[in-house]
């Protein structure tokens, strides 16, 4: 059975980058009919836990659909799945380390450790640990703890070993054991690092393939020492490639489009998302690049995996967003509007469907609904003396000639107000008026609307209906005179 893992740490808002490592957790683990896809919360960073946070990744990643067989919230046999109730655990397999002699207790203070990096870096040497308290003898270290003296409990990184990391995606990666650090396991509070708390954490829950971002490759060496130093079996590997700003910068949390939030925020699908940020790295031809989760899940294989350093194209995904969009319903795109801004419930369905039908081939974003769709539901939202400067502009004409112009509107007479009756009438309009058709269309535009790009003029007049439309053009022409 396929069992993958999604660990973030509740240090602030749900980042992108945890969406897309999650995303690729969930498909492979669902290619598998029983592969489960687990969240588990690595919450042991005192210093850095903001409250609340652990709540919001569940509501990110629901909001993306990517939901958890086991977690925190929902149990699970394999549980707690919260690293800060495993304490007893890491403090049990750190103990075995050091009793078996893959690990031992470290007494210098942050002193000397600062003393020592600062002296590798005099001499151009990375920053490592030396080793000091290897030679510590057993009678010691017990009196050393009997005196009250803290330490932490270090991994013992052995001599001249080349260490291989499988790995699905780059293949084979080999490390040297000579440049790794004798990493700490366990700190001065008792609480475990990142290191030891995965990989006892992802042995005892049984996680068959660990997908992560390649920023991790480099400590995968020390996790597979710890899987030998164990005895247990290793997971599969595999680091992703991390996304980059257009740039090629690295996503940094400071910018506003790292949080999953934002996406959501701004009126993103939330099948646009996650379809968007596996194209980052699965690599489709043009006439492929719109797919389901359900489409990965039959589709997807790591062997198509571009390594080249992804980036998170805006531009592209609001491309992306309006086709999804565009492929909606008039319904389903109602009923996803209400849900991103529930105020649209309380308007005129009747003419929401209306005017949806006219907006949405424009629409990239939901938020973007009020800036194309106002006008609809009120007044223009344009000045007086922006009104008037706008249709003159236009208009290339004297205002008295563009109010006569305009009272053509005001004497329509139609059996039936509708977008092809209203349409042929504007038009014979124009001819009777002799003024050029743009220069006569877009003071009408720009009265009825208050924006120069709108759907077709005839369409629009059909949806606020007659008396809306003298309305409006009785204030247009006042603000003229």
């Amino acid at each position: 059975m396929t069992r993958t893992r999604v660990a973030p740490s509740p240090t602030g808002y749900p980042h992108i980058g945890t969406a897309y490592q999650a995303l690729f957790d969930f498909v492979y683990a669902k290619k598998d009919p029983r592969g489960k896809f687990i969240i588990r919360i690595e919450d042991t960073d005192k210093k850095r836990f903001v409250e609340g946070a652990e709540q919001v990744v569940y509501k990110s990643l629901e909001w993306l659909g990517l939901l958890a067989d086991e977690s925190p919230v929902n149990g699970g046999k394999y549980g707690p799945y919260r690293q800060s109730e495993r304490l007893d655990l890491y403090q049990k397999y750190a103990s075995e380390l050091v009793e078996r002699g893959h690990a031992y207790y470290c007494f210098c203070s942050q002193e000397r450790i600062d003393a020592l990096r600062e002296e590798q870096e005099k001499n151009h040497l990375p920053p490592m640990y030396d080793g000091f308290c290897k030679k510590l003898t057993s009678d010691e270290i017990q009196q050393k703890i009997a005196n009250g003296e803290k330490y932490v409990i270090r991994m013992r990184i052995p001599e001249d070993e080349i260490i291989t990391v499988h790995d699905s995606i780059r293949g084979e990666v080999k490390f040297l054991s000579k440049i790794l650090d004798d990493q700490v396991l366990v700190k001065s509070d008792g609480f475990p690092t990142y290191h030891l708390a995965v990989v006892v954490d992802d042995h005892l829950m049984e996680i068959t393939h660990v997908i992560r971002g390649e920023e991790w490759l480099s400590s995968a060496p020390k996790h597979i020492l710890l899987y030998k130093f164990f005895g247990w079996e290793e997971p599969i590997w595999t680091h992703l490639p991390l996304l980059r700003n257009p740039n090629k910068g690295k996503i940094s949390k400071r910018m506003g489009h790292a949080s999953i939030f934002w996406y959501r925020d701004e009126g993103y699908l939330p099948e646009t998302v996650l379809n968007f940020i596996a194209l980052t790295i699965w690599g489709r031809d043009k006439d492929h690049e719109m797919f389901s989760v359900s489409d990965m899940i039959k589709e997807f294989d790591f062997s198509k995996i571009r390594i080249a350093a992804p980036v998170l194209d805006i531009a592209k995904l609001d491309w992306l967003n309006g086709v999804y969009i565009r492929n909606l319903s008039i319904l389903d795109l109602k009923k996803r509007l209400i849900q991103f801004d529930q105020p649209i419930q309380f308007l005129d369905q009747n003419k929401l469907d209306k005017v949806l039908s006219l907006i949405k081939e424009r629409m990239r974003r939901l938020k973007e609904f009020w800036d194309l769709a106002d006008y609809f539901f009120a007044d223009p939202k344009i000045s007086k003396e922006e009104m008037v400067k706008q249709m003159l502009k236009e208009s290339k004409l004297s205002p008295s000639k563009t109010i006569k112009d305009l009272s053509y509107l005001s004497n329509l007479k139609l059996l039936r107000w509708e977008a092809k009756e209203i349409d042929e009438a504007l038009h014979k309009s124009q001819d009777n008026s002799q003024t050029p058709p743009r220069q006569f269309f877009m003071p009408i535009r720009i009265a009825l609307t208050g924006k120069s790009q709108t759907p077709p003029l005839a369409n629009v007049m059909e949806v606020l209906g007659k008396d809306e439309v003298v309305k409006r053009i009785a204030t247009a022409k006042n603000h003229l005179a």
